[in-house]
């Protein structure tokens, strides 16, 4: 399975990351390694971009293989929508396997 995080570096210079992959402490006994596989940080790095260099993540859902790395990005402003913001955090088990990536998001938090 292959999951996309999308970088958008605007006019101005601002940094938004779309998602951010699977961590490895997603992975299940059975996913296997895709060929050159790098994660979103790796990805960043080629990039000469840190997690502290990205001013917006966008979530566009807490499944794990979408939030898997959103607690490296404690400088960013998380933007998730309200309805699924609300089921999330309520405990949902769909959300569980990244549960420790999002949940205690410290930086500022917008749910529209």
């Amino acid at each position: 399975m292959v999951t996309a995080c999308y970088l958008i570096e605007t006019n101005d210079g601002r940094h938004i990351l779309i998602d951010s992959g699977t961590a490895p402490d997603g992975r299940t006994e059975n996913s296997s390694a895709a060929e050159n596989e790098k994660n979103v940080l790796e990805h960043l790095s080629a990039l000469h971009l840190r997690p502290e260099d990205i001013d917006t993540l966008i979530c566009t859902h807490f499944d794990e293989d979408h939030a898997g790395y959103h607690d490296a990005f404690t400088s960013a402003e998380l933007i998730v929508q309200r309805k699924h913001y609300e089921l999330a955090s309520k405990r949902h088990p769909r959300f569980a396997a990244a549960r420790a990536h999002w949940e205690s998001f410290s930086p500022a938090l917008r749910i529209d």
